[in-house]
């Protein structure tokens, strides 16, 4: 038996990483095949596209993450594949494939709850609690935001759940 584990070319980090994973799999004795395409490839819509085609074995991919996981991405609603069998479509989200009935219930309800509404916070923990009991991925690191500022601007801020550190800049001003 050999795993293939595959990425996009244009990230050094992720070639790293699969290779990693390919050393550390080995120690224990899973052979693996790393590959790596050109992310036009790698990311492209399914059915042609390794990731979102499901035509893999193990990958390595990045997510845009939010401050609160985005239970959605797992759903089986989100399930990439095609629509005539049952699938939300090549263009959904789901790559795993993974399907959880109680998993969508909890995230379901916690979608339909506002933070820190009845129920949301006990309907986020169940849903996680199933993620990381069944584990359809394996979220290893959250990338860090790092900003630096001249001491005369005031009023920057970082939010992590903002995309940009430019996100309140109507608020800044110059200290003269």
């Amino acid at each position: 038996m050999t795993i293939t584990l595959g990425t996009n070319s244009e990230s050094p980090m992720r070639l790293q990483i699969t290779q990693l994973m390919k050393e550390n799999l080995a120690d224990c004795g899973i052979p693996v095949e790393t590959y790596d395409l050109p992310a036009g490839s790698w990311y492209a819509s399914g059915p042609q596209g390794r990731l979102f085609g499901r035509s893999f074995d193990l990958a390595s991919f990045a997510w845009l993450a939010q401050v609160l996981p985005d239970c959605g991405l797992y759903t089986s609603s989100n399930i990439t594949g095609p629509e005539e069998f049952g699938f939300g479509g090549w263009q959904n989200i789901n790559v795993t494939g993974w399907s959880n009935e109680a998993y969508d219930a909890a995230c379901g309800n916690a979608l339909k709850s506002l933070p820190g509404g009845d129920g949301y916070d006990e309907q986020q923990q169940e849903a996680l609690r199933i993620f990381a009991r069944e584990l359809p991925a394996i979220p290893l690191f959250t990338n860090v935001k790092i900003a630096a500022i001249r001491p005369r601007i005031l009023n920057a801020g970082l939010d992590s759940s903002q995309n940009s550190m430019l996100w309140n800049i109507y608020e800044w001003d110059v200290d003269e």
